[in-house]
């Protein structure tokens, strides 16, 4: 064949392995992957693409959507650990509550908060 176009081989394999030449159908899914992932606020990974796809009746690999997700830079968002911050099981003495959510005051520097 790269004898009938006069091409080289090294020309065509490096034609082959070009970014910019896109194919329709991957264009295609590249579209459905992204308004999946918009539509679920980036919470869903390939595996959950995958299945939504298939969901709609396009039969699609999971390793498939995996290598789009890499190309177009996708990443399911996780969320936060929750992290405790309060020990009420303590035997430490409790102040007392003076304002009891009056926070009203006739003067300054008659109250004082904690800084947050």
């Amino acid at each position: 064949m790269c004898q009938v176009l006069k091409v080289t081989k090294s020309g065509y394999y490096s034609w082959r392995k070009r970014k910019d030449i896109v194919d329709p159908e991957e264009q295609a899914f590249c579209d459905l992957i992204g308004s999946i992932y918009k539509e679920h606020l980036g919470r869903y990974g390939y595996r959950r693409i995958t299945a939504e796809i298939r969901r709609r009746g396009i039969m699609i690999n999971g390793k498939h959507v995996l290598r789009l997700m890499k190309s177009m830079d996708l990443r399911a968002r996780c969320p936060r650990r929750y992290k405790k911050t309060t020990n009420s099981n303590h035997q430490k003495p409790v102040s007392e509550n003076i304002l009891n959510g009056n926070f009203a005051v006739a003067r300054q520097d008659q109250v004082w908060l904690p800084a947050r």
